[in-house]
């Protein structure tokens, strides 16, 4: 294969447009064809992909078109698609215990937040897998959720599902739940049912 001369003056593949270095460093084409809807689309509509060389690059279908091939492969062999899902999971559940599986679901889910896991995971430690609120553990059928300001955005600490019910109904307002604090402690107002 000959290699021909780039505007930089590099030498480049005579297939492409220009070098890999000035490709690298323009970035993404800013659109692509897929090749299954034969539509242009964004580059941000294509996914990610191995290329071989242990680099990746863009996907040639689009997202779009990629979920509905997998949706119909899904519903044309569902005893397959479930026998995988399974196997996936017993692989994960058999290398892992039950404590590390909960700690993985903690990440997973200060990621899709945003969060930083490590912070998230250091608080679960420190706090033994507990609620902040009420201490409940984190068990086999209750899992702590991460609550955070919804005005800043920043992390508040580990909540089980009843304790961060509480506060989402009193809608992160410190004097609703003052107000829920008298009204326990001032008793009943009859003595008794009729």
């Amino acid at each position: 294969m000959t290699e021909t001369e780039c505007e930089c003056g590099r030498s480049k593949d005579p297939r492409a447009r220009s070098c890999k270095g000035c490709y690298r460093s323009r970035g993404d084409v800013p659109e692509k064809l897929c090749t299954q809807c034969l539509i242009i689309y964004p580059i941000e509509d294509f996914a990610w992909r191995p290329d071989g060389r242990g680099g990746c690059k863009r996907r040639s279908t689009c997202r779009s078109c990629e979920s509905a091939y997998a949706r119909q492969r899904r519903q044309a062999n569902p005893q397959r698609h479930n026998e995988i899902k399974r196997k996936s999971m017993d692989k994960i559940k058999a290398n892992k215990t039950p404590e590390q599986r909960r700690r993985d679901g903690i990440r997973q889910c200060a990621k899709n937040l945003g969060f930083d896991p490590d912070v998230i995971t250091a608080h679960f430690d420190q706090h033994s897998g507990q609620c902040d609120i009420c201490g409940q553990a984190c068990g086999t059928f209750t899992r702590l959720t991460i609550d955070h300001d919804h005005t800043t955005g920043s992390f508040r600490g580990l909540l089980c599902v009843s304790c961060n019910h509480l506060l989402g109904k009193a809608r992160d307002q410190v004097s609703i739940l003052e107000q829920a604090i008298k009204y326990l402690g001032r008793g009943p107002i009859c003595g008794g049912r009729v």
